[in-house]
């Protein structure tokens, strides 16, 4: 297997970190104006986004390697469909459902129809990237 970027150490590290700096920040620019950013913004929601962002880099990176087992060169065809395909699904999927755990569990209700619409949209962004 080719050496990836994605499986570099200081990119599995940083851009994450970076990323879901500025996914956080795109949400509450979405949802709000610029003067109101300052606000609303909370550094326990940073790092949700955070960890979010991290586990959808992961899930994507670890389809790569399983695809780079299971389907050799000679589908690569193939698996230029089924790569972006299977990282949107699995990683926004895992991210809805999680979202929605942490807003029902932890914040005590249910997170809006919006707001879930918004984080799948820069999460599958995310996984086409």
């Amino acid at each position: 297997m080719k050496r990836f970027f994605v499986h570099n150490a200081f990119f599995r590290l940083l851009a994450p970190l970076v990323y879901g700096l500025l996914v956080y920040l795109l949400i509450l620019l979405i949802n709000n104006n610029v003067s109101q950013v300052n606000d609303f913004f909370s550094s326990e929601e940073v790092y949700i986004c955070v960890s979010l962002t991290y586990l959808s880099f992961e899930l994507c990176r670890g389809l790569i390697v399983v695809l780079d087992r299971f389907m050799p060169e000679k589908y690569f065809r193939l698996r230029i469909v089924m790569q972006p395909l299977l990282s949107i699904v699995l990683s926004v999927g895992l991210i809805v459902l999680l979202l929605m755990q942490y807003f029902r569990l932890y914040i005590g209700f249910s997170i809006s129809t919006m707001q879930l619409v918004i984080f799948s949209v820069t999460f599958t962004v995310t996984a086409l990237l």
